[in-house]
């Protein structure tokens, strides 16, 4: 990706122990993504029970904790294992979203609907 569209590609999974530098354009971090004030043991799969919470980050402070503030992200995929409903009510309500302009979503329904019924909009 990197040597044919010049693109930078960063990579999260606070359950691995990749290196830093995956390829040449790609970073692994250890960390991962959540919505603003969501309890993870509410919303995340049983197999990530250990989970240590204080890796997770709303993608501001991601933004923020890489210097990336203003940048444009071309394409945000998650497949977080049940964060992604946090994370889309934190996109919408925080203007987060127009700093996307692609987003591919891999849907978790497990334990998902009650955790959603409480965090809607009212």
């Amino acid at each position: 990706m990197h040597e044919e569209f010049g693109c930078e590609v960063f990579a999260f999974d606070p359950t691995s122990k990749l290196p830093r530098d995956v390829a040449p354009g790609v970073t692994f971090h250890e960390i991962g993504l959540q919505g603003d004030e969501v309890d993870v043991s509410k919303t995340h799969s049983h197999q990530y029970d250990a989970l240590d919470a204080s890796k997770l980050l709303t993608l501001g402070e991601i933004i923020d904790q890489m210097g990336h503030t203003g940048r444009k992200i071309d394409v945000l995929r998650l497949d977080c294992e049940g964060c992604e409903w946090g994370v889309l009510k934190q996109l919408a309500c925080s203007g987060e979203s127009e700093l996307v302009e692609q987003l591919m979503v891999e849907m978790h329904f497990q334990r998902r609907i009650l955790a959603f019924q409480q965090m809607r909009i009212s």
